[in-house]
């Protein structure tokens, strides 16, 4: 399966580790070490549509304070979010 197929299970996999969280904030990162622990940096740009994608639809929000800029470079930031569920 190759990785835009995938990116289904990220969405769902952030909404989970959100629910798991109970409306605390988290590192997005932790998602992608949770689902692919070997190679979890292959997906990183992955994650980085889907985080944009989902705090454009209204489903999860930032910590950090002021505008968030896009792309996100998850790598190099401490973003954290939390879902809106």
């Amino acid at each position: 399966m190759d990785k835009k197929q995938q990116l289904p299970i990220l969405k769902i996999a952030i909404l989970e580790m959100g629910r798991l969280k109970k409306g605390e904030f988290f590192n997005p990162l932790e998602v992608i070490q949770w689902i692919f622990p070997q190679d979890w940096k292959h997906f990183i740009p992955e994650l980085n549509e889907e985080v944009e994608k989902l705090m454009h639809e209204g489903e999860i929000q930032f910590a950090e304070d002021g505008e968030t800029a896009f792309p996100l470079d998850l790598e190099k930031n401490t973003i954290r979010i939390k879902t809106k569920r």
